[in-house]
């Protein structure tokens, strides 16, 4: 039997991505179009692995060229290398959880709602992200974002009831537009000075416009980031991204956060390490991302403290975890020139947080949906006591937040750690960069403590009035993918060694051979643990089995001390001052979990309002985009579509009249252009 060539690998995808997605359409149940729609991912997915798994092994595969448009020079053509491949393995598997779950969840949260307004749009967005991540054409890299930014809009638009929502999805989509518009502009601007779309001829023509028009190159850098940015959330472009991601279905707004979301990063890295190559501009605009990086660190995870929507509050986490990839991603492209050892290891740390961040993000988007799946709320101050009755969503839920808060040794430490790493060796040098490994470090506390609220909130103490009609734990197609992804979890911090070989061989295709040192001479020959090298000198050193062992023993420790009590568990009324009170009168808010937290760093974490990603006086009209650029947009596009609405009064002679108009304006554009 021949074997399958990476293209006909690449290709069955898209077609049973589009396929089901068309079988999708005609479905009317909820549960029987999902189970149709996750065979069709499945079967997508595992064609995707197996290219990934080929292209790590044999290197770079580029294909023939397909829809050729001769008359500017564009072809639809795919190349996979060692960067595309990560993504590639890490888009399916998430794309493939939310989906499964979304089975039960969409049928028991939105059983009234339209089965073809949701699987069809699925299934085209992760077709789109795979073309976003395989094709080497700057024309069709824009179709396909584009295909991706309106598929998944539809699904921030999907409870068309809400008002909320709907103004919600409009924001999103205006964003995303003005941010691909900015990057349709830099295209444009490397079009006409090369006349070719191919990757492959970006980086001589960024070359010739160095020594030409170096202002020039500025700006199409500037507004590829823009672009980027803004569709991963960063600092100060992602306020949208908190009222989008709750709008949508939570197994949407877990497919989002850990595949979507990281496209951004994709472009960035893209841009800044293939197209621009080394240059000097490279290091200015390292330092800009790393910089935007730390202040979305900062900003985000400190506004999420203070919510108590659960869903916005692990979406205003994503803005501070994309900071953390894009302060590794800025340090390595700072560092590139001068310390390329400390500049492999940032952007091996800043991809390692990609892959982490898909994994514990869209596990928690999950976590929330189950909750809010048996209470019917997000609110977290309504929430309580489900630990008891959803055990296997309360461990997943732990296992995620002590992940997204780096404790060792769960798979958000190891990113974190090499990030920390390699902004203090860089503070060194440049004692910002220590400044932006302090803001860093201090900010993962800030995270564990916005995470102990979230879990204490929602499954500790007595159960709440919400959950008095919880029974059980959700339906086991909905507990799978949070299983799996709590073994995706654990695994990324106890093996280590597994991404970290793959992500040096993506170093050693982004930034060169010749600028990444050999594997052992960067994190050692040990098999179980890490002992980082800059140069000659060992500068720190990480051993999850020792942290894995202790972790055990004090567990053990924990239970047996518990057993040898034997001491009787009772439940009674709450008494306060001899007298009863409601338990729903006493308990213990949302707030009061960072209540001692905001009280010990009260010098660090000022008490002044952040609820909105905004600083003061003259920025907070400039950073605030919602203000004074997607706000009128939107409020405009509203007042044009109720407009023309009122023109249908359901008169066919009005209606005549219309095309009457059409065609005299036609004529009029036609005459003028010609003239």
């Amino acid at each position: 039997m021949a074997s399958v060539s990476p293209e006909q690998l690449l290709l069955s995808a898209f077609g049973l991505f589009t396929v089901g997605a068309l079988v999708s359409i005609g479905g009317r149940s909820w549960r029987r179009t999902g189970y149709t729609s996750v065979a069709f991912a499945a079967a997508a997915s595992v064609a995707l692995w197996i290219l990934a798994a080929g292209t790590i092994v044999r290197g770079e595969t580029h294909t023939r060229a397909y829809l050729g448009l001769g008359a500017i020079g564009a072809s639809l053509t795919f190349r996979i290398d060692r960067l595309s491949s990560v993504f590639l393995l890490v888009v399916p598997f998430i794309g493939l959880a939310a989906l499964l779950y979304s089975v039960e969840y969409m049928n028991h949260v939105h059983r009234n709602a339209s089965a073809r307004r949701y699987y069809p749009f699925a299934l085209l967005m992760l077709a789109s992200i795979t073309g976003v991540i395989t094709t080497s054409n700057l024309l069709y890299f824009f179709v396909f974002w584009e295909l991706m930014t309106l598929t998944s809009w539809a699904l921030v638009w999907f409870d068309r009831e809400d008002e909320t929502k709907v103004r919600a999805a409009w924001q999103y989509f205006v964003a995303t537009h003005v941010a691909a518009a900015c990057m349709l502009v830099a295209i444009l601007v490397i079009y006409t000075r090369s006349g070719s779309f191919a990757f492959a001829d970006v980086s001589s023509t960024v070359g010739a416009m160095l020594r030409t028009s170096p202002a020039l190159v500025h700006v199409v850098i500037a507004l590829f980031v823009i672009g980027f940015a803004t569709k991963a959330g960063m600092f100060p472009l992602g306020g949208w991204l908190p009222q989008a991601y709750p709008a949508a279905p939570s197994p949407a707004s877990a497919a989002f956060a850990g595949s979507m979301t990281k496209l951004g990063i994709y472009g960035i890295v893209r841009v800044l390490f293939e197209f621009f190559r080394v240059q000097e501009l490279t290091t200015v605009w390292g330092g800009i991302i790393a910089t935007l990086g730390a202040l979305s660190i900062f900003v985000g995870t400190l506004t999420a403290l203070r919510e108590d929507d659960a869903k916005r509050v692990l979406s205003y986490h994503i803005i501070g975890q994309i900071g953390y990839m894009l302060l590794g991603v800025g340090t390595a492209a700072f560092f590139l020139r001068s310390v390329p050892a400390l500049a492999a290891v940032a952007l091996i740390a800043g991809l390692y947080h990609v892959v982490n961040h898909a994994c514990y993000k869209s596990l928690l988007f999950l976590n929330v949906g189950a909750a809010e799946y048996q209470t019917g709320t997000r609110d977290l101050n309504k929430m309580g006591g489900l630990g008891a009755l959803m055990p296997t969503t309360m461990a997943a839920a732990i296992i995620a937040s002590l992940s997204i808060a780096g404790i060792p040794p769960f798979s958000g430490f190891v990113s974190k750690w090499l990030i920390y790493q390699s902004t203090i060796q860089g503070g060194l040098r440049v004692p910002l960069f220590l400044v932006f490994g302090l803001v860093a470090m201090f900010i993962s506390l800030v995270t564990l403590a916005s995470f102990m609220k979230l879990i204490g909130a929602m499954f500790l103490g007595k159960l709440s009035t919400a959950g008095k009609t919880v029974t059980g734990d959700v339906p086991i197609s909905m507990r799978i993918p949070q299983l799996v992804l709590s073994a995706a979890c654990v695994l990324l911090g106890v093996a280590p060694i597994l991404p970290l070989l793959l992500l040096y061989k993506v170093a050693q295709d982004v930034l060169g051979s010749t600028f990444v040192s050999g594997y052992a001479a960067l994190f050692g020959s040990n098999p179980s643990g890490i002992t980082l090298r800059l140069g000659n000198e060992i500068v720190g050193a990480w051993n999850p089995a020792y942290a894995l062992a202790a972790l055990a023993i004090c567990a053990l420790l924990a239970y047996a001390i518990s057993r040898s009590a034997h001491a009787p568990a009772r439940e009674t009324a709450s008494w306060y001052g001899g007298e009863e009170y409601a338990d729903d009168v006493v308990r213990f808010r949302a707030h009061g979990f960072v209540l001692p937290f905001k009280q010990a760093f009260a010098k660090v974490y000022p008490s002044v309002r952040l609820p909105k990603i905004q600083t003061i006086g003259f920025m907070q009209k400039v950073l605030n985009l919602d203000t004074w650029l997607y706000g009128p947009i939107v409020n405009a596009g509203s007042r044009l579509t109720d407009g023309l609405s009122r023109t249908h009064s359901g008169i066919p002679h009005v209606y005549m009249l219309w095309q009457v108009i059409g065609i005299a304006v036609v004529f009029a554009v036609l005459f003028i252009l010609l003239k």
